[in-house]
This record gives structure tokens, sequence and C-alpha cells, in this order.
């Protein structure tokens, strides 16, 4: 039996969404495909720990060989791009026995724990070199740390000048970008040209190695292969394929690794301030981020003869993509498999850096690089985060999951006579039964904190990056505290982020911030968190870590009920429909759509409890729907209005003409009202060219007798600007939603799509 497709989209692994979010293809995958074909490419994705485990131990069905890329052809479909067995590509990684390892015991020496451990302070060296710069510029993009320090490192291995280091970063990424599988063909010459001249160098390189170094305790790479091509242990091209395999190895996936590390703690500030306080977490820091964000997404096998893989069969000559980023993931491997944890019981227990005899060599050298870059940027900054303005960019690659722009703003730490600016940091979180939307409208909407907020009873002002907000702080058993928090960051529905500062030598400030993120349930995780520097936060946190606390949670607790209820409450949408069942507003609606005659005409009247103008609709109403813009009329305690239209012509008004006049004479459509109860009765169109032309708008639930049930909601979200709470609103579009009433922010897409065609028609015959 074959495997099944992986996806019904041929194209979906190449696409930009799943280049930025791999985990969650791979997820998918993983739940219900974990062995998948890809078109009839004869690749397969394997996506579970227990299969990848058992086909990295199956050797004798499964080369580690390289013998054929997947990539996207020309006509945007993918396929399987063979590769020759020219001998020196078949190296290290891609290398079988007992080649692979010849080849790892030449680099082994030179790559013990021990050696490279007796690195770190050079290492700790170009790292601060690299970051002190770019910290002192207040950030800039960080590709020139996250390269930049492993082309170092490489150099001092191999025995090369650090003088062509320019060149170094370019080599060390073209593997990836060769592997990348969805490469323009001017990029594709360009790596081949780089390739050409990389080998050249390396050849001449390696020419020029001592050979009689090679048992010295600080001996280059190149003079150890140089040594075993005399010693018949390797012939040149592979010594010279060994040489340009190990800049990927040591290039590419520590600058993947790196850059991974960093979007990580930008997008985690009270992790960086827990690194801070105890710098020993760093390394369980990058041990996580290679576990959930491994370098390279997959590793190739080629299978050597026909045989079956979890219950399905393959053919000799079929490849499988082994894929690290999805069982770094596998549940049944890990608890809370998603999550960073620095307190993970077995941290190392994974497969970012491969598994059983291909476990990479370098692995020991890219957790010290990447350690020494977080612990020198940690240390000289005080808050580091993305460039608002530049977002970060992932390489366009199937293979490599790696950073192609960092852009890091960041705040060094302000130095005093006192020393370095102290940080605390209150940390709190809850879990809400409700969408964020509604969590967000009751942080946004200022006015009512008092109705529930005990700790900021007070707090007025626009919430606009840049303003300043009049708040009031109430800690419990102390007086009211005034402030003036400067907004930060808004990201709507996301992120409330305000600062209050007190100057002084040094200065201090307090940071709050609330992080909402939607849950799998439909509901919210909240993160309400402060961070206290400067004198002030040695001076207020026993109190802050105590009663603050307290009071924070029951802030927390406060938010969810009212946010819960505000979910769950019962609310009003238009009289017609109010008391409704879900079936009757069907039943109604699905008669209102059907093509019988209309038996008889429709009377509508206006409220007026004396002589009402009286209308008469002599054809069946038409697209009835509830609509929330500001110009149709509501009745009394409606927040929607109910609409229909029938055929130009069709509503005549029989009584109280005189009553009538246009409500608003600028609107395209002129809506008659009652001068004397503000009723709408009947909305005509005089345009031509209107795409409403030929209709009259009217409100049935004025009629004496029968309402049709509303087919839609329109403009549902205009109801907040016509004075419905955002508060309201989940709980608005459930009951729409569980009576059965499709709502939209516009009209329906069936009339949405009939006013564009009639504007395609008036462009045409103009």
């Amino acid at each position: 039996m074959r495997a099944p497709l992986y996806s019904a989209n041929p194209e979906e692994i190449f696409e930009r969404r799943t280049i930025d979010d791999p985990p969650s293809f791979y997820a998918r995958l993983r739940r219900s495909a974990p062995i998948a074909r890809i078109a009839e490419t004869g690749a397969h994705i394997v996506t579970t720990w227990a299969l990848v485990d058992e086909a990295l131990g199956r050797e004798a069905d499964f080369s580690a060989n390289l013998t054929g890329l997947l990539i996207r052809d020309a006509a945007g479909q993918p396929a399987m791009l063979p590769m020759k067995d020219t001998g020196a590509t078949q190296v290290i990684s891609t290398a079988d026995e007992p080649d692979h390892t010849v080849h790892r015991d030449l680099l082994q020496r030179r790559l013990t724990p021990a050696r490279i451990a007796e690195m770190e302070s050079l290492i700790a060296r170009w790292a601060d070199e690299a970051v002190t710069p770019l910290v002192r510029a207040g950030g800039g993009d960080f590709v020139a740390v996250t390269e930049g320090v492993p082309a170092l490192v490489l150099a001092n291995l191999l025995g090369l000048p650090e003088s062509d280091i320019a060149s170094f970063r370019i080599w060390s990424m073209m593997g990836g970008d060769m592997l990348a599988g969805d490469v323009e063909a001017d990029r594709m010459r360009f790596l081949f040209e780089e390739n050409e001249r990389m080998n050249a160098y390396l050849s001449s390189h390696l020419d020029r190695a001592d050979p009689a170094t090679a048992e010295a305790p600080d001996a280059t790479l190149l003079a150890i292969l140089a040594r075993a091509i005399g010693d018949g242990h390797v012939d040149r091209k592979t010594a010279l394929g060994i040489s340009t395999i190990l800049f990927g190895a040591g290039g590419e996936s520590t600058a993947s690794l790196m850059g991974s590390c960093l979007y990580r703690l930008a997008r985690d500030p009270v992790m960086a301030e827990e690194m801070r306080a105890d710098p020993t977490l760093v390394a369980r820091f990058v041990e996580e981020v290679v576990r959930l964000e491994p370098p390279f997404n997959f590793h190739y096998r080629s299978v050597r003869r026909a045989c079956r893989l979890g219950g399905f069969d393959l053919e000799a000559g079929d490849k499988l993509m082994l894929s690290w980023s999805a069982v770094n993931r596998d549940e049944a491997a890990f608890e809370d498999p998603d999550a960073l944890r620095l307190d993970r019981r077995h941290p190392k227990n994974h497969m970012g850096f491969g598994r059983g005899r291909h476990f990479c060599l370098g692995a020991h050298l890219a957790r010290l690089e990447a350690r020494c870059i977080l612990e020198s940027l940690l240390r000289q900054t005080r808050k580091i985060a993305f460039d608002p303005a530049r977002p970060p960019v992932w390489t366009r690659s199937i293979f490599v999951r790696r950073l192609e722009r960092i852009p890091l703003a960041v705040v060094a730490y302000r130095e005093s006579g006192r020393g370095r600016t102290v940080v605390k940091t209150l940390k709190t979180e809850i879990a809400i039964a409700a969408s964020p939307q509604t969590v967000w409208s009751v942080l946004d909407d200022l006015a009512r904190y008092g109705e529930w907020n005990a700790l900021v009873p007070r707090i007025a002002g626009r919430t606009t990056v840049g303003r300043l907000l009049d708040a009031a702080i109430a800690y419990t058993g102390q007086s009211a505290i005034d402030f003036q928090p400067k907004i930060l960051r808004i990201v709507g529905a996301r992120e409330l982020r305000w600062v209050s500062e007190i100057p002084g030598d040094p200065p201090s400030r307090a940071e709050h911030y609330f992080i909402l993120t939607p849950s799998a349930d439909g509901g919210t995780h909240l993160e309400n968190t402060e961070i206290f520097e400067g004198p002030i936060a040695d001076a207020i946190w026993p109190m802050i870590d105590g009663v603050g606390r307290r009071d924070f949670e029951k802030m927390n607790r406060d938010l969810k009920a009212r946010s819960e209820a505000l979910e769950r409450g019962s609310v009003a949408l238009h009289p017609v429909i109010d008391s409704a069942r879900p079936s009757e507003i069907s039943a109604a609606a699905d008669a209102g759509r059907s093509s019988a005659p209309v038996e008889s005409a429709m009377a509508l009247r206006c409220v007026c409890e004396k002589d009402p103008v009286e209308l008469r609709v002599d054809a069946k109403p038409m697209h009835p729907h509830l609509c929330g813009c500001s110009q149709c009329w509501k009745p009394s305690g409606a927040v929607f209005a109910l609409i229909a239209v029938a055929p130009a012509g069709s509503v005549s008004v029989q009584a109280g003409a005189e009553a009538l006049a246009v409500a608003d004479p600028t609107k395209a459509i002129a809506r008659s009202a009652c001068r004397r109860c503000g009723t709408h009765m009947v909305g005509r169109v005089a345009d031509p060219d209107h795409h409403f032309y030929g209709l009259d708008f009217f409100h049935p639930e004025l009629a004496v007798g029968a309402c049709p049930a509303p087919e839609f909601a329109g403009f549902v979200s205009s109801i907040i600007e016509t004075g419905a709470s955002p508060s309201n609103m989940a709980a608005i579009r459930r009951r729409l939603a569980e009576l059965g009433i499709p709502a939209w922010d516009a009209f329906s897409p069936e009339l949405m799509d009939l006013i564009a065609w009639h504007r395609v028609k008036l462009a045409r015959t103009r």
C-alpha cells in the first residue's frame, strides 16, 4: 500500500506560509499522515519520532547518500532533481559506512567537548566584538553577528585567514541555498560560480597546509586532512568535499540556531529577564530553541531497496525526508512539546542535531557559539525587541530554518555611580474562556475600568501609541497614586503596552503590558506583566512581590469574570428576532426565499398612534436582512435595522404622504421618514448608475401581519459606531450564529458580487 499524498495542494511545501511556520505544517502531517508522499516525486515526508528513529537505524534499507533533491520545477510543481554520485558529495553527514566513520574520526579529535571548551574565551571575545557596536547603535541587523561569529570560528578551525571572512559568510550559506528547493535561475548560477571559487580557494589552502603539524594540539583541520591524504585514508577530492561541507555544517547551521535564539528572545522579554538574572539558564534556552527550531527542517535518506516503513510500501530510489522539525514537537516524545521550557528534565533528548551515528560533530561548538552571543547581548542590554519598521524574514527554503534578516532594536544598560540598573519583573497569567476580541474590548474600554478594576480604578485618555493617559493605581492597603503612563505599543486584540518614567540618576521606569494569545479552544491566554527598572525596583519590590502580585492576580480574575460574562451574556438584536428560536428563523428565511407568488399586498405603517403613514408593497420582499449601518432607522431597543427590497414602483403611499420627508438628501438612497415619529418608510434611488437603482427599500417589521426573517446580517461591526459596546460584539455574533443568520461586515457575498459586477459593467460602457 502506498503512502497517502501529503496535501491536496502539491505546492504547499513551497508556499510562504509553510516557510514562515513549518511547525504547523509538520504538525498536521504528524497527526494525519506520519508518512506522506509529495505528488509523484518519490519523496516521502516522515514526521513522527518513532518512525524517524526507526528509519535512522535501518541503514541497510535507507542510505544517507544525497542522491536527489526536492525542487519546484518551472511549472511550479514539486519534482525530484537527481544528483550524480560524484564521490566527493557523499562525505560526513551524507556518507554511509565505512566512509562515514573514516571521515568522522579525522575530525573528531579537533572537535571533542574538551577541545571546544578551550575555545570559549576566544569565542566570547568575538561575540562581544560583534555585539557591542550594534548595542551602542541601538540595534541593527544582527545577521552580521549570527553569520560573522561562525565564520571566524571556521577560519580558526580550518586555518584560514580572518581577512577573508566576507567570502566565508557567503560560502557558509550556499549549501542551504542549493537545497532550498525553490531557487531562481540567476541565483542558482551565482551559487555555482561561488562554489567554483570556494573549491579553488580551499584547494590552494589545502596545498599550503603542513601535514607535519597534524598531530599538534592546535592542528588545523586542513592540516589534518592534508595528512590524511598523504596517509592514504582519503583522496584529495574527498578531503575537499569534507572542507566544503564544514562551511555549511559549521556556518549555516550555527547561524540558523543563533537567529532562532534571537527570534525567540526578542518575543519573550520575561524570559530574557530570567536569563539576565540567572545566566546559567542560557544553555537550557539554547537547547530548547534547537529542539523547537532545528536549523534544518529535515534530512534526506535514499531508499536502497523495496521495503516498508510505517505500513507503507517504498521503492528503491525513493527519498525519505526525515523531519527534525516535526519529531521534536511530537506529543508522544515530549511533554508540552510546543512550549519553550527552561525546566525540561532531559533538555538534550531531541533530534535538533541529528541522532545516532550521524549526530552532529559540531553540536557542542554550535551550542557554545550561541550561548556566547546570547550572554553578551543579555549582559549589555536591558531590552531587546524587533524593529517594528523592519520585521524579521525567514529564508525561502524548504530545507533550512534561517532568518535572512534580524532587525533588532535594543536598549543598552545605563551605568551609574551605583552600578548597573536594577530590573525586577512581576509576571502573572490566566486562562480566560472568552475570545481575545472580548478580552481586548474590556481592556481597551478605559472609561469602564472603575466598574471592575480595583487595582486601576481610574484611567482616561485615548489608547494611541505615543499618547499619555491619566490614571490612578491603588494597591491594597495603600492610598491611590496618580500616574501618567505613555502608550508604547498597541496590536489590536493581541498586545497593549504602556510605560511610566520617574526622573533620577539613574532614572526609574515601570513598563506594563498585556499580551493576549488565542487558545485552541477559542479562549484567551492573558499575560499581565510589569517590569520595574532603576532605584524604584529595589525600593518597592518587597511590596510588589507580595501585595502587588496578589492585586495583579485579582485583576486577572476580575477581567476573566467580566470577559466571560460578556461573552455568555444575552443581547438584544431586533424585536422581530429577539424572542425567536433558531428553527423559527430558519423556517421563515426559507419561506422568504421561495419563488411562490405573492398572495396579497403588504401594508406598512409607521409607529405613530394616530394617523400613521401607511404604505402598500405589491411585491414579495427580497433580500431581507439585518443592517448595522448608521444610516438605517432602527426601532427602539434594536441594534440592527431590518431591511428588505422590492422592485421600484412596488411601494406606494396609501396615507399620510404629507408627513413624509427625505431624512438626508445627500445620500444615494433617499430615505423618506415620518416627520412625527422619525420612522423611515421607504428608500428610493434616483441615480441610474447606482448599483441599487431599480429597487425600493423598506422595513418589513412595519407590516401589518407576518414579517419575513432576515437572510443575513450586514455591516455588523458598524453597530459600534451607533453605540453598541465592543465588549458585546462576540456575544452578538454568537447569537446571530445560533439563529443561523450569517454575519458579514458588508452586504452578503451574493450582493457584494452583484455590486462588483455592476461596477465592471459601468466601466465598460462609459
